[in-house]
Formats: C-alpha cells, structure tokens, sequence
C-alpha cells in the first residue's frame, strides 16, 4: 500500500513540474546604472529563435521604485538578426507604453514590497516575425521626457512561443 502512494505521489509531482514549464525562448532583465536609465544608451538582450514557425509573444518586464517620477513608461525596440540587420522596430511616433502607476489614484500596478515593484507586461502590438533559425537581438531605449530616467532599476523582456503559425 505504501508503495503504491509513493508511486502516486512522485506521479502527481512529475504531472505538476511537466505543467509548469515554460515556452519562454528568452526571459531576462538587465540591471541599469543607479544614476539611471540614458535615453541615448539602449539595452540590448540577446536569444535565440529554435522555430521559426512559432507565433510569439513579447512582454515587457522590470523593477522600479516609488522615486520614479511618472505614472508610464514609453519604449522604443528593435529587432536585429545576428548581422545588426534591423528586422522590426516601434515607429517613432507610436513607442510601446505602459502604466507602471494607476493615473488616477498614483498606486503602484506592480508587484513587490518596501517600495520596489516589479513588472511583467504584455505587448500585444508587438508580434514579431523571426526569418529564420539562429540568434537575434532586441534592443529597448527609454522613450520618456527625460534625458536620464531615474526610478527605473531594471527592464527587460520576456518572449514567448506561443502557437505553430499558419
């Protein structure tokens, strides 16, 4: 009887852990200088594309403080293949943005204590088309009023396949 439970439970473990795996193909932040986030120096995020064929989704992800001097954030992205050969990019006029504050009550939408909130945030204009196999780059620039953004003490993405494309 007892080997019976034993085989149940390592069962139901090997059931949960296979359900909680990811189809993330990249999932990473990157730590910015303490003097804050330039607008002139983009973060770069290297991954790699296994199937082409996929459909993928991109969401934003970072950490930020109650010093953060604006409700939103705006970013500009691109996609480069492994020559720096631009794929994809966010027009000038239309950055990705994103409430990291409520606008009308200034409370935080991310996750976190003791003034540090963390964030992950679909962007469903984003859909990128990879050409081919192989390694890639996107690259984020802060898109906000400010020269240096301070507040901001890492961003990042998160890309998941999702779907075998049509």
């Amino acid at each position: 009887m007892e080997i019976r439970k034993s085989k149940y439970w390592l069962l139901l473990l090997t059931l949960l852990m296979a359900a909680c795996s990811s189809d993330a193909v990249v999932d990473k932040m990157v730590d910015l200088p303490e003097h804050g986030w330039e607008a002139v120096q983009p973060v770069s995020i290297p991954f790699e594309i296994m199937d082409k064929n996929n459909a993928f989704r991109v969401y934003y992800s970072g950490r930020y403080d109650n010093s953060y001097p604006y409700y939103n954030l705006y970013l500009s992205w691109q996609f480069k293949d492994s020559s720096g050969k631009v794929i994809a990019s966010s027009k000038q006029d239309k950055p990705s943005g994103m409430n990291l504050f409520d606008p009308q009550s200034g409370i935080p939408t991310g996750r976190g204590m003791a003034g540090k909130k963390d964030f992950l945030i679909l962007d469903t204009s984003v859909v990128p088309v990879f050409p081919y196999n192989g390694p890639y780059t996107m690259e984020l620039k802060q898109y906000m009023r400010a020269d240096t953004l301070v507040g901001i003490s890492s961003v990042g993405i998160r890309i998941e396949a999702i779907s075998k494309a049509p």
